[in-house]
């Protein structure tokens, strides 16, 4: 709802819809690929440093795929 009142976002979600305008892909796709990204280089980095899996629970990896889905699904509602 940010993306189509263009209120102030987030720096990663601002920077991701800079990256959707340039390269003319989808925010939703973006969007989960970033998340998946940031959850993928959590793990591994805690994983080095902690041995641990630090703060990746079953919240994070759902929220990680999930997210992208529902703006792409808002999306069909807020365009017509």
């Amino acid at each position: 709802m940010q993306i189509k009142s263009n209120t102030l976002m987030q720096p990663v979600e601002g920077a991701i819809l800079a990256l959707s305008i340039v390269t003319k892909r989808s925010f939703a796709s973006l969007k989960v690929a970033n998340d998946v990204a940031s959850v993928t280089l959590e793990f591994i980095v805690s994983r080095l440093f902690l041995n641990h899996f630090g703060v990746i629970g079953i919240g994070t990896l759902v929220s990680a795929f999930m997210v992208g889905y529902v703006v792409k699904c808002l999306k069909l509602f807020l365009t017509n």
